[in-house]
């Protein structure tokens, strides 16, 4: 009986915890949490894509504003390679009714700036002297309050037809 209510009770805080996502519209962002994320229409066009007739082009700009009083912060891992992880994804943007025609995209990602600390290192000179040295250190990944975070993608869609978009808010890190 304690297993299982154990069980139940990790499932439901893994289901809390999970990704949240949203139908965004154009110039109409969605707030979760004091960071408002949106997209907008830059330029719109209309293309050929071969055999398969005309199709509508839009360049987009996506963003995520921060508007709360406060900073979000992701602590790394020491072992992990900062340069290279994912874990500073803020937001995936995906265009539902993309194509990917013509090399374009169907998708893409904000992300939180690198987070870096001052630390002061000791080292001993040639001469045996003690000296002082301060370090940046890569301590993980920062989203400043009052701070945009912004991307620019080209979809292509169906002729006629607005891009659909849809945001999944991966991580807006621990408030500071």
């Amino acid at each position: 009986m304690n297993k299982l209510f154990l069980f139940l009770l990790l499932l439901i805080s893994i289901v809390a915890k999970s990704q949240q996502n949203f139908v965004i519209e154009e110039n109409k962002p969605v707030d979760v949490e004091g960071i408002e994320y949106g997209f907008v229409i830059n330029n719109e066009s209309t293309r050929d894509v071969g055999d398969r007739g005309k199709f509508s082009r839009y360049e987009i700009t996506v963003y995520a504003v921060n508007k709360s009083n406060c900073s979000r912060v992701i602590l790394t891992n020491p072992y992990t390679d900062i340069y290279s992880s994912d874990q500073n994804i803020m937001a995936r943007f995906d265009c539902s009714n993309a194509t990917g025609y013509r090399l374009t995209s169907k998708s893409t990602s904000l992300r939180m700036s690198v987070f870096n600390i001052p630390v002061k290192r000791e080292y001993k000179d040639d001469k045996g002297k003690t000296q002082t040295t301060t370090e940046n250190v890569n301590a993980g990944y920062i989203f400043r309050k009052g701070q945009t975070s912004n991307d620019k993608f080209t979809v292509i869609v169906p002729l006629n037809e607005r891009p659909q978009m849809l945001c999944f808010i991966l991580n807006t890190g621990n408030v500071l």
